[in-house]
């Protein structure tokens, strides 16, 4: 991806870039007192990777190399299945603090994504479809 330089055309602020490398991303856990991966000013603007934990199941349709450097180097991984971008700290904000998160746009990095309704999961659970598998491609859904 590349990243807006220079600024915000919302507020004005500088803008923040943060990568999924293995230093800025975690696997399969949350946990508060991991040190923050990017610590910005309240209204601040990030431009955030996010990846799906998908793409080993398709390495040829979504990982490039920066994708796969993660999924060879990190060895710490959770129970849970989701990599993780982060966490980012906002100066002054404390405990108990409520944050709002504005989500100005959503750029896919590859033609392809994937998606799970998981055996152990209530969608799983209460659908009719669950004998088969979608696969959503260039906007087509084939079953």
């Amino acid at each position: 991806m590349t990243p807006h330089v220079g600024g915000n055309e919302h507020s004005g602020e500088a803008l923040h870039q943060l990568s999924n490398i293995p230093r800025n991303i975690h696997w399969g856990y949350f946990d508060r007192t991991i040190e923050p991966a990017l610590t910005v000013e309240s209204g601040a603007t990030v431009h955030l990777e996010a990846i799906t934990h998908h793409a080993g199941d398709a390495p040829d349709l979504l990982m490039n190399q920066p994708i796969r450097q993660l999924f060879e180097e990190v060895r710490d991984r959770g129970p849970g299945p989701h990599i993780l971008t982060g966490p980012i700290a906002v100066e002054e904000a404390r405990p108990g603090d409520m944050l709002e998160v504005e989500i100005q746009s959503l750029r896919p990095l590859f033609g392809h994504g994937s998606n799970l309704a998981a055996n152990w999961g209530y969608l799983w659970l209460s659908c009719s479809f669950r004998d088969h598998w979608f696969w959503l491609s260039s906007g087509q859904i084939r079953a």
